[in-house]
């Protein structure tokens, strides 16, 4: 009875076993190729974006030390700028910090994805890795929508400090 019930357990497990672990093969060297021409397209698409937001994040800090050098100005005036204008001033504050926020998040992902893709690439799991590269260039276009919008804000604020220079 015992010998039985063992079979009866064994011919369970073998059935019940998946068949992609029991049919699992080995990639062709055709289809290794054509995953690592795949990664390598994605790598300089990752790596021009990188570039593109890099010249943004340049600009930004461009127009942060001019930021600086206006606020500098706009508290050298013997007349502190009314309440309502230092409100403006703080509305505008909240939204960049959120803007901040948001694209210190971004960023923060696409290192992670990049990371775990090429932990991806590493372990030969190039699907995995392709689709985490893929996260990326999305993130990557989400990253620069988010900086061109800083940079906006950015200009905004500046004006808005410029105007209350001269009132």
């Amino acid at each position: 009875m015992k010998k039985f019930i063992s079979i009866l357990t064994i011919m369970f497990f073998f059935t019940l076993l998946p068949t992609s672990l029991v049919n699992a093969q080995e990639l062709t060297k055709e289809q290794k190729i054509q995953y690592k021409n795949q990664i390598k397209e994605k790598r300089q698409i990752i790596k021009k974006n990188a570039a593109e937001n890099k010249k943004l994040e340049l600009k930004i800090d461009d127009r942060t030390e001019e930021l600086g050098k206006v606020i500098m100005m706009l508290f050298d005036r013997e007349l502190p700028p009314s309440e309502e204008k230092l409100s403006q001033i703080e509305s505008k504050q909240e939204v960049m910090l959120k803007n901040l926020e948001q694209i210190a998040n971004v960023q923060r992902s696409i290192k992670r994805l990049r990371k775990e893709a090429s932990i991806n690439v590493n372990e030969e799991k190039y699907q995995q890795a392709i689709e985490n590269f893929n996260k990326v260039i999305v993130l990557q276009g989400k990253e620069k929508e988010l900086l061109i919008a800083f940079d906006k804000n950015l200009q905004d604020f500046i004006e808005l400090i410029k105007s209350l220079q001269y009132k």
